[in-house]
């Protein structure tokens, strides 16, 4: 082999690796660093967006136009390109995407601490929010005001519809005496049997609903036979995105009830997201506890 044939093979073997090592190791300040800075003027122009539901909120209160990145599983964002998971984006991609601000959905253990490394890298913002609840969805509709992504105005009106729901959880439900109150079991799976426990944004939509909740565990849980049956609801709930022809209420009517409960199907898959249309999940489950109610139209999102 000859040595200009040899140099450039060398060179094609050198090149993929010096692109990767770009983002694990220290640039030099200049062209390179250039290339993935914020935005010259201050305002956010760029979104990567981590959390399917983030990205939600983005596209009922506005901005989802600003979203240049985003997961597999983000709606009404298509157009944006696939960059990572809830788990942690691809370094590369999100090198690609220069994001002036990234929405990240952390897990208990923390922001993954490869967004933090990148973010030391290009200097973008970060909001980082657990959404466990209805003040968590609000602490991230604020941080989206205060950074200039939706209006002061926006802001006010996502406080205003959701006040009844941080009254329903201040008050922790309505009084035992309360005869209009439906006691309940909701389940979000069936194989294996996921019920949805207290500090939820799920137990929320109950209490806001005029519901309460008979798990007194916190958290989602993964329960047997003998602890769902234990329980003795009067109404169960199960939570799906889809229909499945009814073959999962059949499961949950065959276990050995000592009273057969009411059975009833929350079909919604705005309800598997903690997101700016929890308000429109409350109206369906209302109209599913009292379907003699009218079924309230659902309000705009602000």
């Amino acid at each position: 082999m000859g040595l200009a044939c040899l140099v450039s093979l060398i060179s094609l073997m050198v090149l993929p690796v010096m692109v990767l090592l770009m983002i694990g190791c220290d640039r030099d300040a200049g062209s390179a660093d250039a290339a993935v800075a914020p935005s010259p003027s201050g305002r956010i122009q760029r979104i990567v967006s981590l959390s399917p539901a983030m990205s939600t909120m983005l596209v009922d209160l506005g901005g989802d136009e600003l979203v240049v990145g985003r997961t597999p599983w983000c709606r009404g964002i298509d157009g944006a390109t696939v960059v990572g998971t809830l788990e942690g984006p691809d370094a590369e991609l999100l090198l690609a995407a220069k994001p002036d601000l990234v929405l990240v959905q952390p897990p208990t253990s923390g922001i993954d601490p490869a967004v933090l490394e990148l973010q030391r890298r290009m200097g973008f913002q970060v909001i980082a929010q657990r959404l466990d609840g209805v003040e968590d969805i609000t602490a991230v509709v604020r941080a989206l005001s205060d950074r200039g992504v939706i209006t002061e105005s926006v802001e006010e009106a996502w406080l205003d519809r959701t006040e009844f729901i941080r009254e329903a959880v201040d008050l922790d439900g309505a009084s035992a005496e309360d005869a209009s109150v439906v006691e309940l079991v909701m389940l979000h799976s069936v194989d294996p049997f996921g019920l949805v426990g207290r500090d939820t944004y799920l137990d929320e939509v109950i209490r806001a609903a005029g519901g309460r909740n008979l798990v007194r565990r916190s958290g989602w849980i993964e329960a047997g036979v003998e602890e769902l049956v234990s329980l003795e609801p009067p109404v169960v709930v199960l939570v799906m995105a889809k229909s499945d022809d009814g073959r999962r209420l059949a499961t949950l009517r065959s276990l050995p009830w000592k009273k057969t409960p009411r059975f009833e199907m929350l079909l919604s898959p705005d309800a598997f997201e903690p997101s700016t249309r929890i308000p429109d999940v409350v109206a369906d489950l209302r109209s599913v506890l009292d379907p003699s109610a009218s079924t309230p139209t659902r309000e705009e999102s602000p």
